[in-house]
């Protein structure tokens, strides 16, 4: 009986201290991501899986480091979907005159008529190296 008792009572405490874990990676997941919604460049859904691959990585190191591979990967599917489109030149002229606007105060007209990133995808394949650097502690050949 004495050992049940002890098991029930550390795994408890372990719990609670999971579950912090869990919930500080779920905010790190989800509060970038939030901002970048808010400011009309995400879907919600990218937001929530965000905040879902934090709560599971249950660290905030990983989940950060989750966002940042997922837009590193994000940015090679944009630049192959802009060669495969044959709409590199375009988007970088747009990118030029975008960063002009900014500069002369007067908010850029940007057309939508270009194609969506998944970014789901590369959030996916962030979290897998994300999780294979910050839980298997596998060394990665750029850190």
């Amino acid at each position: 009986m004495g050992k049940c008792r002890r098991f029930f009572e550390s795994g408890f405490e372990s719990v609670g201290q999971g579950l912090g874990q869990s919930g500080l990676g779920l905010l790190c997941g989800f509060v970038p991501m939030a901002v970048v919604f808010f400011a009309g460049g995400m879907g919600g859904g990218d937001v929530k899986l965000a905040a879902a691959v934090g709560a599971i990585m249950a660290s905030w190191e990983g989940a950060l480091g989750t966002l940042v591979y997922a837009f590193a990967v994000a940015l090679v599917m944009a630049l192959g979907l802009m060669i495969r489109h044959r709409i590199f030149v375009r988007t970088l002229m747009r990118v030029f005159s975008a960063m002009l606007s900014f500069r002369a105060k007067v908010a850029p007209v940007m057309p939508r008529d270009s194609p969506p990133v998944p970014f789901a995808v590369a959030l996916c394949i962030g979290g897998i190296i994300s999780g294979m650097e910050f839980i298997l502690h596998i060394p990665m050949p750029w850190g």
